[in-house]
């Protein structure tokens, strides 16, 4: 029972790791959308 345990905490561990990346590339590419539309209103 305990090894479950362990298990399912490193699982959620692993899913919000995975979240996080997955919230870090979204910035990253909001970001860049966001440069570009800097650049295009520029010109």
């Amino acid at each position: 029972m305990k090894t479950f345990n362990n298990f399912q905490f490193d699982f959620r561990k692993y899913q919000q790791k995975q979240d996080a990346k997955m919230a870090l590339r979204k910035a990253k590419e909001l970001e860049e959308q966001r440069k570009n539309n800097k650049q295009c209103k520029k010109v």
